[in-house]
């Protein structure tokens, strides 16, 4: 987790000398989209401690203006330990906001959420779903990887808090693709 969280924070730091040299090749129009993966962290109001495992995103949607898009957005998580499993996230309406036209990013959302639950042992297992609401507000940089600007590495981080259970929240942290 530790690493993945130096990458996120020496990514954003290598981009804003390439930001600054280019400028911003803002050609945010039209059809957007991407997806990226990472390590989650998650936690309860019921749990003791917080746990960790993969988790990714992915979003589509279309551009308003160049400081806004709107779209859709996924963000889940799964984790194994011990014959327990468990895989959740939420579908998000989501908007990426654009402060100054840039390439950093600030992604705001609201949704529904599912987690599902199961415990094996042996033969025998025993599985629970819940569904509830979920919100989103996250942070990412787009660093653009083609001469036009349009396909981007995109390092983000993401707060995911949903009314699953009494409250089940997880964090995000990864490298995406996205395309303008």
């Amino acid at each position: 987790m530790k690493i993945l969280a130096i990458i996120f924070a020496l990514s954003l730091l290598a981009a804003t000398p390439l930001a600054a040299q280019e400028g911003s090749r803002n050609n945010r129009a039209g059809l957007w989209g991407g997806f990226g993966f990472g390590m989650g962290s998650i936690s309860c109001s019921d749990c003791s401690e917080r746990s960790s495992d993969i988790s990714g995103t992915a979003y589509i949607g279309g551009t308003v203006s160049p400081s806004v898009q709107l779209g859709a957005s996924t963000h889940v998580y799964t984790e194994e330990q011990g014959g327990a499993r468990l895989d959740g996230g939420a579908l998000v309406f989501s908007a990426r906001l654009h402060p100054s036209e840039g390439d950093f990013f600030i992604l705001l959302g609201a949704g529904l959420a599912n987690f599902d639950a199961e415990i094996s042992v042996g033969s025998f297992s025993v599985s629970d779903s819940e569904q509830g609401g979920a919100g989103v507000i996250g942070i990412g940089y787009d660093i653009p990887i083609s001469s036009s600007g349009k396909l981007a590495l995109t390092p983000f981080g993401n707060w995911i808090v949903t009314s699953v259970g009494d409250t089940i929240e997880f964090f995000q942290f990864g490298l995406g693709l996205t395309w303008n």
